[in-house]
Protein backbone atom coordinates (compact mmCIF):
# COMPACT_ATOMS: atom_id res chain seq x y z
CA UNK A 1 0.00 0.00 0.00
CA UNK A 2 2.86 2.38 0.76
CA UNK A 3 4.25 2.03 -2.76
CA UNK A 4 0.89 2.93 -4.28
CA UNK A 5 0.65 5.92 -1.96
CA UNK A 6 4.08 7.07 -3.08
CA UNK A 7 3.15 6.64 -6.74
CA UNK A 8 -0.07 8.64 -6.38
CA UNK A 9 1.60 11.42 -4.36
CA UNK A 10 4.54 11.65 -6.76
CA UNK A 11 2.27 11.87 -9.80
CA UNK A 12 0.18 14.55 -8.08
CA UNK A 13 3.44 16.41 -7.45
CA UNK A 14 4.30 16.25 -11.16
CA UNK A 15 6.22 12.99 -11.65
CA UNK A 16 5.73 11.62 -15.17
CA UNK A 17 8.01 8.57 -15.23
CA UNK A 18 9.04 5.60 -13.10
CA UNK A 19 12.36 7.29 -12.42
CA UNK A 20 10.66 10.52 -11.32
CA UNK A 21 8.42 8.59 -8.92
CA UNK A 22 11.41 6.84 -7.37
CA UNK A 23 13.33 10.13 -7.19
CA UNK A 24 10.36 11.68 -5.37
CA UNK A 25 10.48 8.85 -2.82
CA UNK A 26 14.25 9.12 -2.33
CA UNK A 27 13.97 12.91 -1.90
CA UNK A 28 11.70 12.52 1.14
CA UNK A 29 13.39 12.90 4.50
CA UNK A 30 13.51 9.88 6.83
CA UNK A 31 10.59 11.10 8.92
CA UNK A 32 8.30 11.30 5.90
CA UNK A 33 9.51 7.94 4.63
CA UNK A 34 8.58 6.40 8.00
CA UNK A 35 5.16 8.08 7.91
CA UNK A 36 4.53 6.40 4.58
CA UNK A 37 5.46 3.01 6.06
CA UNK A 38 9.08 2.61 4.99
CA UNK A 39 10.62 1.74 8.36
CA UNK A 40 13.50 -0.31 6.91
CA UNK A 41 14.52 2.09 4.18
CA UNK A 42 13.06 2.62 0.75
CA UNK A 43 12.81 -0.10 -1.89
CA UNK A 44 14.88 -0.15 -5.05
CA UNK A 45 13.56 1.61 -8.12
CA UNK A 46 13.01 -1.72 -9.86
CA UNK A 47 10.51 -2.68 -7.15
CA UNK A 48 8.40 0.37 -7.97
CA UNK A 49 8.67 -0.39 -11.69
CA UNK A 50 7.59 -4.02 -11.20
CA UNK A 51 4.59 -2.98 -9.12
CA UNK A 52 3.39 -0.28 -11.48
CA UNK A 53 3.78 -2.36 -14.63
CA UNK A 54 1.69 -5.16 -13.11
CA UNK A 55 -1.20 -2.99 -11.94
CA UNK A 56 -4.54 -3.10 -13.70
CA UNK A 57 -4.90 0.56 -14.73
CA UNK A 58 -8.69 0.42 -15.11
CA UNK A 59 -9.14 -1.15 -11.68
CA UNK A 60 -6.80 1.34 -10.01
CA UNK A 61 -8.61 4.22 -11.70
CA UNK A 62 -11.99 2.92 -10.53
CA UNK A 63 -10.77 2.46 -6.96
CA UNK A 64 -9.19 5.92 -6.78
CA UNK A 65 -12.25 7.58 -8.35
CA UNK A 66 -14.52 5.80 -5.87
CA UNK A 67 -12.34 6.90 -2.98
CA UNK A 68 -12.36 10.50 -4.21
CA UNK A 69 -16.14 10.43 -4.58
CA UNK A 70 -16.50 9.13 -1.03
CA UNK A 71 -14.37 12.02 0.25
CA UNK A 72 -16.39 14.81 -1.40
CA UNK A 73 -19.70 16.08 -0.08
CA UNK A 74 -22.75 15.37 -2.22
CA UNK A 75 -23.25 18.03 -4.84
CA UNK A 76 -26.53 19.92 -4.94
CA UNK A 77 -29.05 18.63 -7.47
CA UNK A 78 -28.34 20.05 -10.93
CA UNK A 79 -30.15 19.79 -14.22
CA UNK A 80 -29.25 16.62 -16.14
CA UNK A 81 -27.19 18.45 -18.74
CA UNK A 82 -24.22 18.85 -16.36
CA UNK A 83 -21.62 16.19 -15.72
CA UNK A 84 -20.06 15.40 -12.36
CA UNK A 85 -16.39 16.43 -12.39
CA UNK A 86 -13.93 15.48 -9.69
Amino acid sequence: MALLTVAVCAVLAGATSFAAIVDWLYDLDETDQRRLGFTRGVPAGTTMWRLLTRLDAALLSAVLAGWLRSRTPPAPARPRRYRTVI
